[in-house]
């Protein structure tokens, strides 16, 4: 996180420290990384609750909880699991317009997730459903506008998320 705002800001690496405890403090990121990482079990407990059933269903189904391809999403922004460097500066530009009550990141692995439907329900077992996770869909995401409106669908118009990362220290409630 601190090399991707450090790019953004190379001459002004004071404005770049500030961004990034803007980062960890007003959306209260730091809570994603403390020694358990309970932050980050919430947050996808959350983002499971949040996805399409039959995709939850189906990805549970072959061993695939949303740790095993949602937390580098997470934990990086997006920045380390994606090559179109276009659709992760989307995320982040949705993120400081939203703020940290609409929680971006959540909201837009919910919208890749939901745009790759009918490709993760084609898969037929865990490797494809991994290729497709971890390689094809971080190498394909090229439809900027599409993700962005996805986003903004999943963010604006669709329930929140049941957590806000601000009050990560209580229990989510059950999933709808």
């Amino acid at each position: 996180l601190a090399a991707t705002i450090l790019m953004h800001f190379y001459e002004d690496e004071e404005m770049a420290f500030w961004v990034f405890v803007t980062l960890m403090d007003r959306f209260n990121w730091k809570q994603l990384f403390d020694g358990k990482l309970a932050g980050l079990t919430q947050l996808l407990d959350s983002f499971a609750c949040c996805l399409p059933s039959d995709v939850a269903l189906h990805l549970e189904a072959h061993g695939l909880p949303p740790s095993t391809y949602a937390a580098n999403w997470m934990l990086t922004l997006f920045t380390a699991a994606f090559d179109c460097w276009s659709a992760v500066l989307q995320i982040w530009d949705l993120m400081w317009l939203l703020g940290p009550e609409a929680l971006v990141p959540a909201q837009a692995a919910v919208a890749i997730i939901s745009h790759y439907r009918d490709r993760i329900l084609s898969c037929n077992n865990s490797n494809c459903l991994l290729v497709l996770l971890h390689h094809t869909i971080p190498q394909t995401l090229v439809h900027v506008g599409t993700l962005r409106d996805n986003i903004l669908t999943e963010a604006v118009l669709m329930q929140p998320l049941p957590i806000a990362l601000c009050s990560l220290d209580s229990k989510p409630p059950d999933c709808p």
